[in-house]
């Protein structure tokens, strides 16, 4: 049993004043937060991967246990119903109902969901903000994390072993394929995400693509090359993938004017774009062997739903599968008669498969959010760390010290076509351009801008036209190209099996 995750809701005057209205529909909103010490407390990938995906799985927990919820749409780790109630006494019924099912629940009871219900009525986005409202007010009243009451009959004891904040009250073994491996004194929660993880994995791929694939359990066999396999340099390297819609929620709110327009929002961008994309990545990495170890598919999904996704996948696959998917999205739009297409900034990290993965995922949400500065069309950064050198509070600093180019906006990639900069770069290999001379154009673009450009004048015809068309328009022009296609280099262009040349 938990002490109160949330506050109760506070009564409004427009709640007070519709016990005598003739409506009779009302609206209830649920929302997961705190993740810091639900998803990102930790750096075991099936402890992250289990909060995440209970989060975002909650939205149908809750229809699945009171069916006379009508759900109008849902995000990663919220949800928004309708239900009939004559008067609040029996609509704050509904609430109380709904909130037991979380605080009884075995997984739930560890997160922090806020709970609010507002009366329907014509002005259906502003009762929509003022839920909201209502749950940042909730949030602020409640702890950052659900605390256990004292006693419990397993023999574990001590702080957990793995969020070292909680008390250890139960057992986990780290390995269930290595016997040697003692069990390790975890917290309830951690054991309940541990446990939940592997249910909530194939639900979640299930439900969204009618797929049945299995998938690498750890990031070490993500990563690692199978049998036959050999990927040089990028063997037991991983690429971790952010994408943040751009202004989502700013649309949403201008398009979803009622409750029919929310439901149309919902099936477009969350059913026909988002899983339809899913379910097209997936039948194609099903059939591509370097995404395959040992019949598994080499990919994780951190986060899925609202406008932010966060996949890991082996560091050979990351640059197509971010390319891929903006290939795939580029022409997805709200209405058929919009002009505007809907775009994402992406954040971009290689790294080793045993970095932490928890200060990689906050790295990669800040490049993703620096990728965000032309809304208008999809664009990402990047960022190699050869080893674990995380660059702390401040990437941005570290950045630019490694940019030798005054204008730093020329680190941020475009996305739409990194498909066919891959392909040039392939071909660039092929006809033997000299990387030595590469090394040396980056040397010299810190000190001498003209000496640089006359090494990458000499380059030019070497590259190719078409190819140097390519990398420009996802590198950018002039010194920026040469610079990004020598830090790219062992990334971009690899034969088919694996091999760089």
């Amino acid at each position: 049993m938990l002490y109160s995750r949330a506050a109760a809701q506070p009564e409004t005057e427009e709640m007070t004043n519709h016990d005598t209205s003739r409506e009779n529909r009302w609206y209830l909103r649920i929302e997961g937060v705190n993740f810091d010490h639900f998803v990102l407390d930790s750096n075991e990938l099936k402890i992250i991967r289990g909060g995440s995906l209970l989060l975002l799985n909650s939205v149908d927990f809750l229809a699945h246990k009171m069916p006379e919820l009508d759900k109008i749409t849902a995000g990663a780790s919220w949800g928004l119903f309708a239900f009939e109630a004559k008067n609040r006494h029996e609509s704050d019924r509904i609430l109380r109902r709904a909130r037991r099912f979380f605080d009884r629940d075995p997984r739930y009871r560890h997160a922090t969901i806020t709970l609010a219900v507002l009366p329907a009525n014509d002005e259906y986005q502003r009762t929509r903000g003022r839920l909201a409202t209502l749950s940042r007010w909730q949030q602020m009243q409640s702890p950052s994390l659900a605390v256990p009451l004292p006693g419990s009959r397993s023999r574990a004891s001590g702080i957990c072993q793995v969020d070292k904040v909680r008390p250890a009250n139960r057992h986990i073994r780290r390995r269930r394929d290595n016997p040697r491996e003692t069990w390790t004194d975890v917290s309830a929660s951690v054991k309940a995400r541990w446990t939940a993880q592997g249910r909530e994995k194939r639900r979640f791929y299930q439900q969204r693509t009618g797929l049945n694939l299995t998938f690498t359990d750890n990031l070490h066999d993500l990563a690692a090359p199978a049998d036959g396999q050999d990927f040089g340099n990028l063997n037991h390297k991983m690429a971790v993938i952010y994408l943040d819609g751009n202004n989502f929620g700013k649309l949403a709110g201008a398009y979803c004017r009622n409750e029919e327009k929310q439901r149309e929002f919902d099936r477009r961008l969350r059913v026909e774009f988002q899983n339809g994309a899913l379910k097209t990545l997936l039948e194609e990495i099903h059939k591509d062997p370097d995404f395959e170890n040992c019949g598994k598919i080499r990919l994780e999904t951190l986060l899925w739903g609202g406008d932010e996704i966060i996949w890991v996948v082996p560091a050979w696959k990351g640059w197509w599968l971010l390319g891929r998917f903006f290939e795939i999205t580029r022409d997805w739009k709200l209405d058929k008669l919009d002009e505007k297409p809907l775009t994402h900034g992406a954040g971009l990290v290689f790294c080793h498969s045993n970095a932490p993965i928890r200060p990689v995922i906050e790295l990669v949400k800040l490049l993703g959010d620096a990728a965000k500065g032309d809304r208008s069309a999809n664009r990402v950064a990047y960022q190699i760390l050869e080893s674990f050198d995380h660059t702390g509070a401040d990437p941005e600093t570290v950045r630019r010290r490694r940019w030798p180019l005054d204008d730093t906006s020329s680190m941020i990639l475009g996305g739409d076509a990194m498909l066919e900069a891959e392909q040039a770069v392939r071909h660039i290999k092929a006809n033997d351009l000299p990387k030595r001379r590469l090394y040396r154009l980056a040397h010299l673009a810190f000190s001498d801008h003209g000496k640089a450009r006359a090494i990458a004048g000499e380059l030019k015809p070497l590259a190719g036209e078409q190819n140097l068309i390519d990398l420009e328009r996802c590198f950018g022009s002039g010194l920026a190209t040469w610079l990004h296609l020598l830090e790219l280099w062992e990334y971009l262009g690899l034969e088919k099996g694996g091999n760089t040349p």
